[in-house]
């Protein structure tokens, strides 16, 4: 999984930055008969195609230990794709991630808290 994909995240982003927001568009030969998106946002994301989320879900990115383990979700998205010309977004938030005020858990002291980063890939 992820083999070609490369994580993204903010160049230059500070670790208290606003939340990064992508953008990538791209075309489609002919009608898709089937796509699945695997994602996996460190921090907490909004994914969109073509404008639709691709979940009614919120927040979904699961909190674990980020240095050892990271999850990633898969996502049915045939039916928001079409011939032509297309568009995936993401949004970025920090979550646990990357904790930027003080909290009574020390967890910005984490060894993995860094500005918010995913990879993905469409199929």
């Amino acid at each position: 999984m992820f083999e070609k994909a490369k994580w993204i995240c903010k160049r230059g982003a500070k670790r208290e930055s606003p939340a990064p927001y992508f953008r990538k568009g791209f075309s489609l030969e002919k009608a898709v008969q089937s796509a699945k998106l695997y994602i996996c946002g460190l921090g907490t994301g909004e994914y969109y195609l073509n404008g639709v989320p691709v979940t009614d879900e919120v927040l979904i990115t699961p909190i674990t230990k980020y240095d050892s383990t990271v999850i990633y979700s898969t996502f049915d998205v045939t039916r928001l794709l079409r011939k032509g010309k297309n568009a995936f977004a993401l949004l970025l938030g920090n979550s646990w991630y990357n904790i930027t005020q003080t909290d009574e858990w020390n967890y910005k002291y984490s060894p993995w808290c860094d500005v918010p980063k995913a990879i993905c890939q469409l199929n």
